[in-house]
């Protein structure tokens, strides 16, 4: 649906002449991002995890996850 270029757009707008690393972060996040979140495998598994399971487990599974990746983004990172 574009969400990809609507990205990009602003980091684009602000960065002219690709001075910064932000265009290759992305696309390394596009990466691990779009198998798995973005149309992918998680996306196409809510369904039937949330028909078998529930709404709330899968709820509580979906912000387990959350929380990992964004503790290992903050430990691995840093605060920027």
């Amino acid at each position: 649906m574009g969400m990809t270029a609507s990205g990009l757009l602003p980091m684009r707008i602000a960065d002219l002449e690709n001075k910064s690393s932000a265009v290759e972060g992305f696309g390394y996040k596009q990466l691990l991002f779009e198998p798995i979140v973005g149309g992918g495998v998680f996306t196409a598994a809510s369904v039937p995890l949330i028909f078998y399971l529930g709404p709330v487990p899968v709820l509580i599974l979906a912000a387990i996850l959350t929380l990992f990746w964004g503790v290992m983004g903050v430990f691995y990172f840093g605060w920027k």
